[in-house]
């Protein structure tokens, strides 16, 4: 069975091209039930404050970030969850089919001087939404679509958060009949 991993990540602002830097990640391997993924969480000092957005969205401010190690220190540790998996995530496209969270993972990993995760094991299910449906594109939209319960980011989320309501949703778009040829496609040939 190929390795998967759900992820997302929460940035200092909106995004990297404006210098922001990733302040924390939630990753959870998918093993056979949701009872036995493997969940973990890491939140990093950065040297850019968070902004307005970021405050707005996550609410994780420098002071609170200060108590972290940076992402380099914690680099070998993500490395090692992460390992050989694909990722699944919920983010939006940019130009070149990469997404905000894959450039600024690999931004992470490059500073740390590690290597960054292949673009061909990133799976980016905002895909299988914009052909489902255009108006559920949003996470909040595919998780009504699909009702899941999503309170748990009701006034703000994080990273973990949003990687388990992303784990939950590709699960049930794995065996949802309009999605799963769709799924199974993303990890066709690339």
């Amino acid at each position: 069975m190929t390795p998967l991993a759900v992820i997302d990540l929460e940035l200092t602002g909106l995004g990297i091209s404006a210098g922001h830097r990733t302040a924390s990640l939630g990753v959870i391997r998918l093993a056979d039930t949701p009872e036995q993924d493997l969940r973990r969480e890491w939140f990093f000092k950065t040297d850019i404050p968070t902004d307005a957005d970021g405050m707005r969205i996550h609410g994780m401010s420098q002071e609170y970030l200060s108590r972290f190690p940076t992402f380099q220190q914690q680099s070998a540790d993500i490395a090692a969850i992460i390992g050989d998996s694909f990722i699944i995530h919920h983010c939006w496209l940019k130009d070149n089919d990469s997404s905000n969270d894959e450039d600024a993972l690999a931004s992470e990993f490059n500073r740390a001087g590690r290597t960054a995760i292949p673009h061909a094991r990133w799976i980016n299910i905002k895909k299988v939404a914009m052909e489902l449906s255009p108006s559920a594109n949003s996470l909040d939209n595919m998780l009504d679509l699909f009702g899941i319960d999503r309170s748990a980011r009701a006034e703000k989320h994080g990273a973990l958060i949003d990687a388990e309501l992303t784990a939950q949703l590709f699960r049930k778009m794995q065996i949802d009949t309009r999605t799963a040829p769709m799924i199974a496609r993303l990890f066709g040939p690339r």
